[in-house]
């Protein structure tokens, strides 16, 4: 998971010592057993001061069952609590469950948007709402023309970005490519650059600056990354209100939300198109203190209050 390399990499840097544990199977009855030994062992050396599990499911509940009497921090996402239409139902039931549980059992629980915390059903006192910070160094504005040159893009083509990911249909894409049928059978040549989660940080934000909008169509969402990115390189976003987005793109010009319709999602592309603009993306993300300097701030916070009567995170945290 990119987000959470990213938030070691930003809490070593604030003196947090991190180790980092990763499942090898989330589906296999053996290797989820032998991920178990694996972690239990790392638990009982007795160096840690909490263990952090970075996604619901069956990570969170294998950090449960492992953590024993060391504090739990669990991060919720989206599609680990939310109904997901796309998924199959007993999938998503048993996801939901687990993910639930874990919340429970844990001692911290941090939710990417209120929308997820409205969901658990543990108390609220130990569940705090943080987003996933923005790296603002990596993603920043660049110059068109100069992005463009640099993928092969002809200068003047009107593009429209899309994130696929690894879970296409989740992330709506039959939805957005009827909106873009729509503007082709208008006579507007907007071409769909579609990504599909290969991609570096640094390949991204090329994209970002180079694309005259991105597109977002999710069934659900908690906190996308994605709409973010593109806010702190000052891309216009077309979406359907899922996760926090409107509460992200509040005050957004140009740009808008729509209606989960093709034809809503056409026309929010084509007034984007034709405003030719950039977006005030940038500085509404740092209004929104969601750059990641300021979430990890807040996430070394949790893990102080966590580290048994420590005035801070002296110690080693596990993700």
């Amino acid at each position: 998971m990119v987000f959470a390399r990213e938030a070691s990499r930003a809490l070593r840097a604030r003196g947090v010592e991190v180790e980092e544990f990763f499942v090898e199977s989330r589906t296999s009855p053996r290797a989820l057993w032998h991920d178990w030994r694996r972690l239990r062992a790392l638990v009982l050396r007795g160096d840690f001061d909490a263990l952090h599990a970075q996604y619901g499911a069956v990570n969170g509940f294998l950090c449960a069952a492992a953590a024993g009497r060391l504090p739990l921090v669990l991060s919720l996402r989206g599609s680990d609590l939310n109904r997901v239409p796309s998924m199959n139902p007993l999938r998503n039931a048993l996801t939901r469950l687990l993910s639930q549980a874990a919340a429970w059992r844990a001692d911290a629980v941090i939710c990417v948007s209120k929308a997820l915390r409205s969901q658990l059903w543990c108390g609220r006192r130990k569940v705090v709402v943080i987003p996933t910070g923005v790296d603002l160094d990596v993603f920043r504005p660049a110059e068109r023309s100069q992005a463009r040159d640099a993928l092969g893009w002809p200068p003047e083509e009107p593009v429209a970005l899309f994130n696929a990911g690894k879970a296409p249909l989740q992330k709506g894409l039959p939805l957005v490519q009827a909106a873009i049928d729509l503007l082709h059978a208008q006579a507007l040549p907007v071409r769909l650059h579609v990504t599909t989660g290969g991609h570096t940080r640094y390949e991204m934000e090329r994209f970002f600056n180079a694309a005259d909008c991105l597109v977002l169509a999710s069934e659900t969402e908690g906190s996308p990354n994605v709409v973010k990115e593109a806010m702190a390189c000052n891309l216009p976003v077309v979406s359907v209100d899922a996760g926090d987005v409107r509460e992200r793109l509040r005050d957004a010009a140009p740009g808008s939300i729509v209606t989960r319709d093709a034809h809503a999602l056409a026309q929010g592309i084509r007034e984007a198109l034709a405003s030719g603009a950039r977006s005030n993306g940038r500085s509404l993300l740092q209004r929104q203190g969601l750059g990641q300097a300021d979430t990890v701030a807040r996430l070394h916070e949790v893990y102080a209050s966590l580290a048994r009567g420590q005035a801070g995170a002296a110690g080693r945290t596990s993700t």
